[in-house]
């Protein structure tokens, strides 16, 4: 086999087609002859040459009904365009964002990579990556769509936008929380683990009991809750009073991910509701008593609740219970002015429907800063007059292991059915 025959099943992935392959070899052969040949003169003579030496090798090229006969120039000139385009077809310059993900991936993967490098047999590494990302840099094409202003007639921009609308968030006005202009990395409290002994009367000359504590240091370390954004100058230009709405969105949405997180933070940590001494001892259970019983656990750890939080479909069912008559049923727990049995009423979507969070809210200590923001250029945003904004917030927030009995998540369903008395 030749080896321009090779290299053009090389360039093809290994496969040609049996006509082109004849054709390559006959190339190849009449090369050959020609230069044996040694034929010399004018370019014209030596082109007819070379086009007599590949007819005598691979005959005329077939010529199609109702088609001017083929010419060796056109059908090589039409090999050299097929060739070139499968070449470009299998070549794909990496973007920036690919570049970055990729650079990315050899970085986390940089001691596998050594590792094979060093070893003396040889070893594969696996590298995923995608460029592929929900967020994108904000230009004016894929920011605004909808209707083509150009094409409606008098037609005048609204300047309200209409915003998705997210559930409240109240801890911070719950939770006892400060403002500083440092969060430290972390904070260690110091918190007891035992008492042994007691204080009891002691008679005139009487051994005075032995009483004493242990204590455990705690570490609690700092969060930062952050996320960037990328635009380019042309859209900050063409849609101004938009981007600075989206600025101030951006602030607003972080600054909504970080209470949440808070709040995910408290449920994660709340344990679920036990026993109480009201188990099976009420006959018709509803909300108000499964509250109730929730209320009373935590009293009995010796905690003071005052705060419940619930999905706002649940307090409307609470408030429109009613009896087997249709009757509105009053509630012996005082329900209005946004309290419950004297605990502050919080609702919200982010709490799960059937669930209730109660607890006493200076357990739970937070510090953070104020909303940071910075702009500036990453990669190679200069040249494609692109921008980054950053935003983050930095937060510490912890309770003492002996306080986690504060609180409590309530599964509302599960303790109604703990509270159903036996039928008779």
């Amino acid at each position: 086999m030749g080896k321009l025959l090779d290299a053009v099943r090389a360039k093809n992935g290994n496969t040609l087609d049996p006509a082109v392959e004849k054709l390559v070899t006959g190339i190849e052969e009449a090369f050959t002859e020609l230069i044996s040949t040694e034929v010399k003169g004018s370019e014209e003579r030596n082109a007819k040459a070379m086009s007599d030496a590949i007819t005598k090798v691979i005959g005329n090229l077939p010529q199609e009904e109702g088609k001017e006969a083929v010419t060796l120039t056109d059908q090589l000139r039409s090999m050299a365009e097929k060739m070139d385009k499968i070449e470009s077809q299998s070549k794909r310059k990496l973007n920036n964002e690919e570049r970055f993900n990729l650079r990315k991936k050899l970085e986390q993967n940089k001691e596998a990579i050594l590792e094979a490098i060093r070893s003396p047999s040889p070893k594969e590494v696996d590298i995923n990556f995608s460029a592929m990302r929900a967020p994108q840099v904000m230009t004016t094409q894929n920011v605004v769509t909808g209707v083509d202003v150009s094409s409606a007639l008098n037609a005048v921009m609204d300047s309200e936008i209409s915003y998705i609308r997210y559930p409240q968030n109240f801890v911070l006005d719950i939770i006892r929380n400060r403002q500083v202009s440092r969060v430290p990395e972390a904070r260690i409290k110091r918190e007891q683990t035992s008492r042994e002994g007691q204080a009891v009367v002691v008679p005139e000359g009487g051994l005075k009991p032995l009483v004493s504590y242990t204590f455990e240091d705690k570490i609690y370390r700092r969060q930062k809750i952050a996320a960037h954004m990328e635009w380019t100058e042309e859209f900050e230009m063409d849609f101004e009073s938009l981007f600075n709405a989206i600025i101030d969105l951006f602030e607003r949405d972080l600054l909504l991910d970080w209470q949440n997180i808070l709040l995910q933070t408290i449920i994660s940590t709340a344990p679920a509701y036990v026993s109480t001494s009201l188990d099976g001892t009420i006959p018709f259970p509803n909300i108000y008593t499964a509250i109730g019983a929730g209320i009373l656990s935590i009293q009995n750890m010796e905690f003071n609740p005052n705060v419940i939080w619930m999905n706002q479909a649940d307090v409307w069912a609470m408030n429109l219970s009613q009896d087997s008559t249709g009757q509105v049923i009053i509630p012996p727990i005082m329900v209005g002015n946004n309290q419950i049995a004297g605990l502050r009423l919080y609702s919200s979507s982010r709490i799960d429907q059937g669930y209730a969070l109660i607890g006493e809210s200076d357990t739970w200590r937070e510090e953070h800063t104020d909303f940071i923001s910075r702009i500036g250029l990453i990669n190679e945003q200069l040249i494609h007059n692109e921008k980054t904004i950053v935003g983050e917030v930095f937060s510490l927030m912890y309770q003492s292991v002996r306080d986690q009995g504060s609180w409590i998540y309530l599964d509302i369903s599960a303790v109604m059915a703990a509270l159903q008395r036996p039928a008779a």
